[in-house]
């Protein structure tokens, strides 16, 4: 039993010896670098719209639009957006799609960028939800999303982004 003993100190005191100096080597380690939030802000004007009639689904239609269109403040540059949308017979409707915007500046960076969104509205107006999925050249590591919905000039927009290590 004595032995026993002894083996339970000695572990107990090689544990807490490997503590101290895992605690004493890290306060010598540079930290990690934490992500920076930052928030881009502005609205986004749709210069043109192909759209094509897919079909009915019950009561409801069903669309594909191709919109092109311009980021303006927080982000600037020309973006392409593609998705679907479903109208009710009452005039809401829903729907989703991607947005790729090619030589965009956010936060100081140039790049392109991929998004998924998701929008619903009514004959008043609509908002939505987007996040980044993907960022390339100086928006390599490009996360995060935010909130959009129709404004007075354009879609105004509010996202908040960082950029992190891919």
């Amino acid at each position: 039993m004595a032995h026993n003993q002894f083996g339970i100190r000695r572990g107990y005191q090689l544990a807490t010896s490997f503590l101290l100096i895992v605690l004493a080597l890290s306060a010598f380690a540079s930290p990690v670098a934490a992500k920076s939030r930052q928030v881009a802000s502005g609205y986004a004007v749709d210069t043109g719209d192909t759209q094509t009639f897919l079909g009915m689904v019950g009561n409801d239609s069903l669309y594909f639009d191709i919109t092109p269109g311009t980021f303006y403040g927080g982000i600037t540059g020309k973006f392409v957006d593609q998705f679907y949308t479903r109208v009710r017979p009452d005039g809401s409707f829903t729907g989703y799609g991607t947005e790729v915007c090619t030589d965009c500046s956010i936060g100081g960076k140039t790049g392109t960028f991929y998004a998924r969104f998701t929008f619903a509205g009514n004959s008043a107006g609509f908002s939505g939800k987007q996040f980044f999925t993907k960022g390339t050249g100086g928006l390599k590591g490009l996360h995060g999303g935010g909130t959009f919905q129709t404004g007075a000039v354009g879609n105004d927009y509010v996202f908040s982004f960082s950029f992190e290590r891919e």
